[in-house]
């Protein structure tokens, strides 16, 4: 994948991350009141979005990215341990380099509304950078 096509897969995933909020919130606040339209003009861009990248030719890296997103919530210790590998610079679980950016940007996109991710986030970071200090004579 190159950069240009993974920057737009990423741009429009945040897209596609936003517009669920809005579809949970009710309506676009640029739409206005009508909530039910709201809902269903969100729920078109999003489904256009998703229909292109998970039938396109870079689907399997989309899928990474999604899955990756809804395991911050279903697993946030597993996924938190995962990302602190990656920020530290161990690749010991096989990603590419396009998977592992996949990781930090759930890991972005989730912690923006959680601060207890971020808080278990920096604090993973934190300990794993712990370690003897090396003087030299």
């Amino acid at each position: 994948m190159d950069y240009n096509t993974e920057e737009l897969m990423r741009e429009d995933f945040a897209r596609v991350v936003e517009l669920n909020t809005q579809i949970r919130q009710g309506a676009d606040p640029d739409i206005g009141h009508n909530v039910e339209y709201g809902r269903e003009m969100s729920a078109r861009e999003r489904n256009g979005f998703v229909k292109a990248w998970s039938s396109g030719p870079h689907a399997e890296h989309w899928d990474t990215l999604r899955g990756a997103h809804t395991a911050f919530e279903l697993v946030p210790e597993a996924m938190v341990a995962l990302y602190t590998d990656i920020r530290s610079g161990r690749n010991i679980h096989g990603l590419d380099g396009v998977d592992q950016r996949s990781v930090v940007q759930a890991a972005d996109l989730r912690g923006r509304d959680r601060v207890v991710l971020r808080l278990a986030m920096a604090e993973a970071v934190r300990d794993r950078r712990r370690g003897p200090i090396e003087r030299s004579r």
